[in-house]
């Protein structure tokens, strides 16, 4: 079984630079190096060589070297996904763009570089490899690789083509070259006119290629080199556009011609920001590999990781199970969610376990398919689930220990299921031991807006950005979501949509201030952008956050992320999974079950394995246990204390109260505004002190109307 990296994909690869290797600084794919790959690629290189072609000699064992590295390559069949043939002097920006779309998107990558006619022949070869899924050929490649042979090499058994990609076209480009591959759909690549204002790209209407993205607009942050000018009568439709204030420019395009399809993208440059980020969200760092993103995610299909499905959800922060909470009504946002398709989770916080209005119960318990319950924190009180000078490990671990068995009397009082999904107060993500804990008592997962734990650094790696599902600290999935209070764009929501993450949005009762019909322009957009978008629970969604690829043998591979998921095959054949999940710290299993029966599994170092088969319109439901020292009814679920019940009555009161009143309102925004809570939480420690000088106050001030309503009736 291949190995599984912790964020992207199983069968990653590395770059490799070595001076003996055919491919010249090519990336050679972890774990596919075998005794005949290394004989083809020897082979390779002694052509290259220059003292093969000197002399008869040299002439002969040329010849017979080339039929050998044709032999192998076609019988063994064994290459790249994607295979990049550049000229003498490969584009940087573009090779690290394939490089990490391939990392995305779980494929292996080879670079050859074609300088003499001996490499071309050898390109050929590479490109007829039974693996080659996407064919990738710089510009100033093209005038050494003769075009017929170049589309024979593309061409399968089932006369479907190989997708090609020509990509770094400048105004220096042969137009004759652009010409004769697009079937005189390209003329050529002109010069951008000055003076125009071109902030963002306007992705084209051809969803085929598109996806989400078709009719948006995202922003311009790799400058192209040119625009291409088009002849549309010849079957060309431009993909990515530059907006202009007088005319949009073309500068990826898509000609398709028979069954041979072939995409021109003009040369982009790094732009004013680096592809290394610190600070970016998944629409910038996609804007810069867009094209690119777009044409492997197109050629490769299924044998690229994706999604089983697309899901999204709405939770609602703090509130409990009382009519209204806030500017929360509970019927009303019902009816929206039933006009609009969308699902609501709520955000429970544990303390308030046996506080639930039996009619909001009801309503629940009518309604699953619209509502449902996750876990907030347990006490709420600030961050509990902060820095460990504030609160120690063992104190959040007793705090997510007293958070389970308040849920679990919540649902023995309501009879409602509770979601094992953590959300973080205040949207601090707690350290990574924190999160080990959550895994271990078999938590399925948790969504924050900052999936970066306290005490570790942000990675600057791009891909970081791209994946909403976190493994990069823990093995513990850690998803972002995006509050919909502050504002989602229509960018985002497209962008992660054709990224196949799910999409999580957040908010408070505040959000509908202005009325209760707040979200439904996101959840018409998300509806919109995605069709068969699924609403549903942070349970359920969790059950989902695998990423599967098709195998060559039909079956599928699986990278998993949680410890509780769902596989369901929509084929009307039989296929098998082959799982692997990361399992750090090697935490003990006590049971793993396929539908609640015992299955094998492997465990080698930190990766578990396993073979999960599904028959055709079946769905099969693997758990994980991990062993644990958690005993619920052992847990004191009881509220022995003053500064929590206090903290809790005046949250109540600030959302149940104060918010019906523009006063209460402005008092509550200058409140945060002025981070007058970080001052609360200074003050906590001092809580109890302050509410005994508070009663003492309250009484002596009884006393004193006391004592003055005596002495005025003396005196009457």
């Amino acid at each position: 079984m291949r190995s599984i990296h912790p964020l992207m994909a199983p069968a990653a690869w590395v770059p490799v630079s070595h001076p003996n290797t055919a491919y010249n600084g090519s990336q050679i794919p972890v774990g596919r190096e075998d005794c005949t790959s290394r004989d083809v690629r020897a082979a390779a290189q002694v052509l290259k060589n220059d003292h093969v072609s000197k002399g008869p000699k040299g002439r002969f064992r040329a010849a017979c070297l080339t039929t050998l590295f044709l032999f192998l390559v076609v019988v063994v069949g064994r290459g790249a996904e994607i295979t990049y043939i550049h000229g003498a002097n490969p584009d940087p920006v573009a090779q690290e763009q394939l490089e990490l779309t391939a990392r995305f998107y779980g494929l292996s990558l080879d670079s050859f570089q074609v300088r003499t006619r001996s490499e071309a022949d050898q390109a050929l070869s590479l490109l007829r490899r039974g693996d080659t899924l996407a064919a990738v050929i710089s510009a100033d490649s093209v005038p050494a690789l003769p075009r017929e042979a170049t589309l024979a090499a593309l061409r399968r058994p089932n006369v479907t083509r190989v997708p090609l990609l020509i990509l770094g076209i400048t105004p220096q480009s042969d137009r004759h070259q652009l010409a004769s591959w697009s079937d005189g759909a390209v003329l050529d690549c002109r010069a951008l006119p000055g003076g125009d204002s071109a902030n963002s790209y306007v992705v084209g209407s051809a969803s085929q290629v598109t996806g989400q993205l078709a009719g948006q607009e995202i922003p311009n942050l790799a400058p192209p080199g040119c625009r291409l000018a088009t002849d549309p009568a010849r079957g060309s439709e431009p993909l990515l556009s530059l907006r202009s204030d007088v005319q949009n420019h073309a500068v990826f395009v898509w000609h398709h011609s028979g069954s041979q399809e072939t995409f021109f993208l003009s040369k982009m440059e790094a732009g004013g920001s680096s592809l290394r980020p610190r600070h970016e969200d998944a629409v910038t760092v996609f804007s810069r590999l867009a094209p690119i993103m777009m044409f492997v995610r197109y050629a490769a299909g299924d044998r690229a990781w994706h999604a089983d499905g697309h899901y999204a959800n709405l939770t609602i922060d703090d509130a409990w199970l009382t009519e209204p909470y806030g500017h929360l009504n509970y019927a009303a946002l019902l009816r929206e969610m039933e006009a609009h398709n969308f699902h609501t989770t709520i955000a429970f916080i544990p303390w308030n376990f046996d506080r639930s209005e039996p009619k909001v119960v009801q309503l629940f318990r009518q309604h699953a398919d619209r509502y449902s319950i996750c876990i907030h924190g347990n006490n709420h009180d600030h961050l509990e689930f902060g820095g460990y000078d504030r609160t120690p490990l063992s104190g959040q671990i007793a705090d997510i220990q007293q958070g389970l068995a308040r849920m679990e009397r919540f649902r023995t009082l309501t009879s409602l299921p509770v979601d094992r999904v953590m959300i973080f107060p205040d949207e601090v993500a707690p350290p990574a031991p924190t999160l080990r804990a959550l895994e271990r008592y078999n938590f399925a997962g948790a969504a924050n807006a900052d999936v970066v734990p306290i005490g570790s650094v942000q990675p600057t790696a791009p891909l970081f950005f791209l994946r909403a599902v976190n493994l990069n600290f823990t093995s513990f999935p850690l998803v972002r979501r995006y509050s919909a209070e502050a504002g989602v764009s229509k960018a985002l929501i497209a962008v992660n949509a054709f990224l196949d993450n799910s999409l999580l949005f957040y908010g408070h009762q505040s959000m509908f201030t202005t009325g209760i019909n707040a979200f439904d322009p996101v959840a018409a957009t998300v509806n919109r952008v995605q069709p068969d978008t699924r609403w549903s629970s942070l349970g359920s969604i969790a059950q989902h956050l695998d990423r599967v690829r098709l195998r060559a043998d039909g079956n599928y591979d699986v990278v998993a992320y949680g410890s509780d998921l769902i596989f369901q095959n929509r084929l009307q054949r039989d296929v098998i999974y082959h799982v692997e999940k990361q399992n750090e710290d090697s935490l003990p299993i006590r049971a793993l079950t396929i539908d609640g029966r015992p299955a094998f599994y492997e465990l080698s170092g930190e990766r578990l394995s396993l073979a999960v088969p599904v028959g055709a319109g079946e769905s099969k439901h693997v758990v994980i246990e991990y062993q644990s020292d958690l005993n619920l009814a052992s847990v004191d679920v009881s509220k022995k204390s003053p500064s929590v019940a206090f903290l809790r009555r005046i949250s109540d009161f600030r959302d149940i109260t104060m918010s019906r009143s523009t006063l209460g309102r402005a008092l509550t925004r200058f409140y945060y505004q002025h981070h007058l809570d970080d001052l609360e939480l200074d003050l906590e420690g001092f809580l109890p002190l302050l509410l005994v000088l508070a009663v003492v106050a309250i009484a002596a001030g009884w006393l004193l109307r006391k004592r003055a309503r005596t002495r005025n009736l003396r005196i009457a």
